[in-house]
């Protein structure tokens, strides 16, 4: 295929879903303390991000590009569909949601290792609008599925390698190339754990959620071969796909594939027969690549064990449940009772749900801790305990003058341990950045209390969110910016759950919760309408398909990245890809239906 002036926009196009995906380079990003950024993103004044930032600069700049080289060649041909409605309704609200924003600054920028603020959503619909054009033509669109695909076999190379411990990041060579000259000195790992698939995408899941769609696009790319070479080569395509979809380990990617593909079965099952030959070679090829990673332990043991481990808990759940000040007194409450903290003067004292004084008992022990200069000492402690049976579960370790730590013993599965500061009048909890947050209640849905630690912490994030909609409904708070207002002073909640309350929790684990939050409710129903009419005409186009097409293969690898977005976010590391496919696929079948109403057209004439 020769290279033409006239496809310009079409090379941009594969370009950009070939290097997107891959760019990998460290930039220190000043965020002042007391500036918005920071507030967002606390991890430091300097963010140094290898995976973001660099992807969202190039996104920004090539996209621009691309657009102004599309309409300067095609605007002519450019007529009005109704898609275009719900992409300019789509501008428009991300455009008011900035406008309005408290945070704009954030809205415009972007969060720290995400940088989805107002330009790069823009850039996404973008990829969308002239893929979904460029789809009319069949050579045109399998040069930006080609560069899909480029940019998929090194993306998945990449991660092959690192599941066998041959990570390219840790050699000196590649961090040479990804580090800037005044970082020469810049020492770095990234942290993954053994055979983990992270690849060039920042993360396990993200590399799910890219996989997937690629996946299904092998998938049907083999089943469509027609020579044995073809076949060959999408077979190959397609054991490294998957390698990649099993290898990340990420929960959300491996659910999304699973419900697609029983979708899937549904759809075509009338093919099966047809493909049979094909299909076990895929199954079977499939099965050994599964038993030959599954002899590498990770530590999470081996794939067999994260497997039958989707539809289970991740940790034990917990019996606490809230912790607030009432009354001068701190509650803090479980399943069965709650107990009372109240400290005047000095003097500790505890009550039960009755509001009866319990009868502390004292025990002695010592403890190893780390002095004023890092060396490891030991210190004696006091521990109080209570003998009341329902209060078993309940002790408290004086840690020093005017701070306890509460350690809950949920049946001996697990141990909690919540320090509580008595700052004056009131109690506080550190959190983020070791600040003293009020221990106050958080506003959250009650009806899934005690299952916070399902789904990886998915389920704490959700219950925190979704009171957080009350005030998105018509536009949100602005662009990527979740994680301000999120409830970070949830000490308590974040503690039962993470174990931890300094963690920042910077997403929602639910791209449409994303949506809603940032960008608003109206938004969300916008985006979720247009992906339901996709969804219909996908199903309209190819469910009395009499053979397989790469193009339906396609629209199922797009579904099946939305599945995963249940449990997964938008991140510039993956997003563009995901917009480029749902233009490409959306665009085939509106050119497929329109060729057809054409060709009905002309035998009535």
């Amino acid at each position: 295929m020769k290279f033409s002036m006239e496809k310009l926009h079409v090379y941009t196009l594969a370009l950009i879903a070939a290097i997107i995906p891959n760019i990998v380079f460290l930039n220190a990003i000043p965020q002042p303390r007391d500036s918005i950024f920071f507030m967002a993103f606390p991890k430091g004044e300097i963010n140094y991000d290898f995976f973001s930032y660099s992807k969202m600069m190039f996104l920004i700049f090539s996209t621009v590009f691309l657009t102004l080289i599309f309409l300067w060649k095609s605007y002519k041909k450019i007529k009005w569909q109704p898609v275009y409605g719900f992409l300019i309704v789509y501008t428009v609200l991300i455009v008011l949601s900035t406008a309005i924003s408290p945070f704009r600054e954030l809205a415009i920028r972007g969060l720290g290792d995400r940088y989805e603020g107002i330009f790069t959503l823009f850039a996404y619909l973008l990829l969308f609008f002239v893929a979904y054009n460029i789809a009319k033509d069949k050579e045109d669109r399998k040069i930006v599925i080609g560069g899909v695909i480029a940019g998929s076999v090194v993306v998945g190379l990449v991660g092959i390698f690192q599941y066998w411990g041959l990570d390219i990041y840790r050699t000196r060579f590649m961090q040479q190339i990804i580090t800037p000259e005044e970082f020469s000195n810049f020492k770095f790992t990234f942290q993954f754990g053994k055979a983990t698939i992270y690849s060039s995408l920042y993360n396990t899941n993200f590399v799910g959620s890219y996989m997937v769609i690629m996946l299904f696009l092998a998938i049907g790319l083999f089943l469509n071969s027609e020579s044995k070479k073809a076949k060959n080569w999408s077979h190959a395509y397609a054991l490294l796909m998957f390698a990649n979809w099993i290898g990340c380990r990420s929960r959300a990617g491996i659910m999304g594939g699973q419900i697609i593909f029983l979708f899937a079965l549904l759809l075509f099952y009338r093919l099966i027969k047809t493909y049979k030959k094909d299909l076990i070679i895929l199954v079977c090829s499939f099965a050994v690549v599964f038993l030959v990673m599954n002899t590498v332990e990770s530590d999470q043991g081996n794939l067999a064990d994260k497997f039958t481990s989707i539809n289970t808990p991740s940790n034990p759940n917990t019996y606490l449940r809230d912790a607030y000040v009432e009354n001068g007194a701190l509650v803090i409450k479980d399943k069965f009772t709650d107990i009372k903290v109240f400290q005047k003067e000095g003097r500790v004292q505890f009550f039960d749900d009755a509001n009866k004084a319990l009868t502390p008992q004292v025990k002695k022990y010592k403890s190893l801790e780390l002095n004023e200069n890092g060396q490891e000492v030991s210190v004696e402690r006091y521990k109080i305990y209570f003998n009341e049976e329902k209060y078993k579960r309940y002790s408290f370790n004086i840690l020093r003058d005017g701070m306890l730590e509460l350690e809950y013993n949920h049946e001996d599965i697990r141990i909690i341990k919540y320090p509580i500061v008595f700052v004056g009048d009131t109690y506080k909890s550190p959190g983020i950045t070791g600040k003293l947050f009020d221990i106050v209640k958080i506003p959250r849905l009650h009806a899934l209390d005690g299952y916070e630690t399902l789904g990886s912490m998915r389920i704490y994030n959700w219950t925190r969110t979704l009171p957080l909609l009350k005030e998105t409904m018509y536009l949100g708070y602005g662009p990527d910016t979740f994680s301000i207002v999120f409830p970070q002073n949830d000490t308590f909640g974040k503690t039962i759950s993470y174990g931890m309350a300094n963690i920042v929790v910077d997403k929602p684990h639910n791209m449409y919760l994303q949506i809603a939050v940032n960008t608003g409710i109206i938004s969300l129903v916008v985006f979720v309408i247009g992906l339901f009419i996709y969804l219909l005409d996908g199903i309209v186009a190819y469910r009395g398909l009499e053979k397989i097409s790469v193009e339906a293969f396609l629209w199922l690898g797009v579904l099946a990245y939305h599945a995963t977005a249940m449990f997964n976010d938008s991140l510039v590391s993956v997003a563009p890809i995901a917009w480029i496919t749902f233009g490409i696929s959306a665009g085939i079948i509106y050119s497929n239906r329109e060729e057809e109403k054409s060709l009905n057209t002309k035998e009535i004439d």
